[in-house]
């Protein structure tokens, strides 16, 4: 659900417009394959899910898992940008301030950056340093309040200038106004990003995907290259450094991870127990589904309204 205190990427935007420096984002995972683990349960006792079939892996933006069907598309998410900033702009004018914070430029929930590099081609070109996601919602530009007195109302305060402002300032009015009538979801978009990486915690100590990383380690051993698993060689000195060695590193990493299945095997499995987080917390996923689009239909109405010639935003019913 897009709200500021919940959802990671609006999380990650208001803050650029708040100035608060805070961070967001996928931390990179550094799990270190175990391989005490039977073949037929999981470390607390659990069966193993099916493997599945092997996915078939071109380049990395066309990774596609079962969860991502649960995030907030880019366009629902360009609408919820474009509407704050609509109810923003008529709130500050409410309150004296010729003030539009613009829309911020943003990157797809969807980003799966697992198992890298698996991209022959991209290692052959960058080797383990692959270019982040490229934007997918181009914004105006975000602006900054240029005073106290903006800042005050902007985002709320006890100082005399945000007096009459309502609570959590034009933002907070913003926010609370796209949310009107919709459901009361408790999941968010950093809820089902965790999900995710649970999913890959999983995976990449389930003991199929701990054999084929032995299969994989003889393969870059016969190369010259002395690594336990994938994890280790990519977060090596050799892969952060810049240069033809971590260039011939990667390539000899991506065509043992080929002939071992290694990354098909992994993507396979955070599929398999994705499924499994689906399965447990079925009814918050659709909820907060249902809640998303529903937000993103109030944007709609404030867009439509606002560009319908009225120059007045559409509020959002219920």
């Amino acid at each position: 659900m897009f709200k500021r205190r919940t959802v990671v990427t609006i999380t990650v935007v208001l803050c650029a417009w708040l100035a608060a420096g805070c961070t967001g984002g996928v931390a990179t995972t550094t799990a270190s394959a175990s391989s005490n683990t039977s073949s037929s349960e999981v470390p607390n006792g659990r069966t193993l899910p099916p493997l599945g079939t092997l996915p078939v892996l071109t380049t990395v933006d066309a990774v596609t898992l079962p969860l991502d069907v649960y995030y907030a598309t880019d366009r629902d998410r360009e609408l919820w940008y474009q509407a704050v900033a609509i109810l923003v702009q008529e709130c500050m004018a409410r309150h004296g301030f010729n003030f539009n914070p613009g829309t911020p430029s943003d990157r797809s929930m969807i980003s799966h950056r697992y198992f890298l590099p698996f991209d022959l081609d991209m290692a052959q070109r960058v080797g383990y340093h692959t270019p982040p996601p490229t934007d997918a919602i181009h914004g105006t530009g975000m602006k900054s309040p240029t005073n106290s007195a903006e800042r005050a109302v902007l985002y709320g305060s006890s100082s005399s200038h945000a007096a009459n402002a309502p609570a959590g300032g034009c933002f907070g009015e913003a926010e609370n106004r796209l949310a009107r009538g919709t459901p009361q979801a408790t999941l968010s978009d950093d809820g089902v990003l965790g999900m995710q990486n649970k999913a890959y915690g999983s995976a990449i100590n389930d003991p199929r995907l701990v054999e084929a990383a032995k299969k994989w380690s003889t393969c870059m051993a016969r190369a010259g290259y002395r690594y336990s698993n994938p994890v280790d060689a990519a977060n090596s000195p050799v892969a952060m450094s810049s240069g033809q060695a971590q260039i011939e590193q990667a390539v000899t990493d991506v065509k043992c991870k080929q002939s071992t299945n290694y990354a098909r095997i992994g993507f396979a499995l955070m599929a398999a127990y994705e499924k499994l987080e689906i399965e447990a917390h079925a009814q918050q996923l659709e909820l907060y589904q249902q809640a998303s689009r529903a937000q993103a239909e109030n944007a709609a109405r404030v867009i439509a309204g606002f560009t319908g010639g009225t120059g007045q935003s559409a509020a959002p019913t219920g």
